[in-house]
């Protein structure tokens, strides 16, 4: 993709053919009121690390995510940031209480949106209910999303918050599904460690922890495949509010156990070899 390549969206049938018109904010509109939203559309690509939306500037453009993802995270005085999400096909991007965007939106690969101003989706949305209502619904789905990552950051072991990631980055996965299930991600490990409240180490060391207990495996940096779904789904029950069963499941602490053991004494191991360096260069020492 090109960085900055805008194309205008003069055709409704354009809208009709979209990847995100089913599950959308428009996926409430018929076929006679689409001109109505995508008049004033346009579809806008980015490069990876481009900021396309920047917390305090004015909110003058929605945005919906066609191909690819984005990171949204706010910053502190000090420079620090949280990164409070990660974007999918369909997110919606920039809607706001205010008249300035509340958070900061950074592609983490090359990414292709519809984006159109504010000003009209709104005014679209109040002449269309079924828009309007599905407005309302995402903004709750959001505020949702928003109180699980709150839990998630304040009552969860590391395996359980990389478990119950992995499950966020792909929402159309059910019990039922069979066979093995590709999981992307995208974003780098110090992205998600900053999204999850750890640091990098604790999130290799996590995903090679659930590797070990035959839920996930590691494909490389930028995916993993879910090998037990019902397992990988019960060590992240607590993201529910369900009982954590993998802390009563007799396997997933022997597992995590052996990993720890294993971690362990590779360790002391490191720890005693560099003693008796220091201990053998010191009796040689004039």
């Amino acid at each position: 993709m090109h960085a900055n390549y805008v194309t205008s969206l003069k055709r409704a049938h354009t809208c009709g053919g979209c990847a995100a018109r089913v599950s959308g904010i428009c996926g409430g509109a018929t076929d006679q009121e689409l001109p109505r939203i995508g008049g004033a559309a346009a579809i806008v690509e980015f490069q990876r690390g481009k900021t396309f939306i920047r917390e305090g500037d004015a909110a003058t453009f929605l945005y919906i995510v066609i191909l690819g993802s984005a990171k949204l995270y706010k910053a502190l005085p000090d420079g620090r940031r949280q990164i409070i999400g990660f974007t999918q096909a369909t997110t919606l991007l920039g809607l706001t209480g205010g008249k300035t965007y509340d958070v900061t939106a950074e592609a983490v690969e090359d990414i292709q949106m519809c984006r159109m101003p504010s000003a009209h989706l709104h005014l679209v949305a109040s002449e269309l209910s079924a828009m309007g209502l599905r407005m309302l619904s995402l903004a709750m789905a959001d505020l949702g999303r928003a109180q699980d990552h709150a839990l998630l950051l304040g009552r969860k072991t590391a395996a359980e918050k990389v478990a119950s990631f992995l499950l966020l980055q792909a929402p159309e996965l059910s019990s039922k599904s069979a066979g093995p299930l590709e999981v992307r991600l995208p974003m780098t490990r110090m992205d998600i460690a900053d999204y999850l409240g750890t640091t990098p180490e604790t999130i290799s060391r996590s995903l090679w922890a659930l590797d070990r207990l035959g839920a996930i495996t590691i494909t490389g940096a930028k995916g993993v495949i879910i090998r037990d779904l019902a397992r990988l789904e019960t060590i992240a029950h607590a993201l529910f509010g369900k009982p954590v069963a993998a802390r009563t499941d007799v396997t997933f602490r022997v597992a995590s156990a052996s990993v720890i053991r294993s971690k362990t004494w590779q360790r002391n191991r490191a720890r005693n070899r560099w003693g008796a360096h220091l201990r053998s260069k010191l009796r040689s020492a004039p």
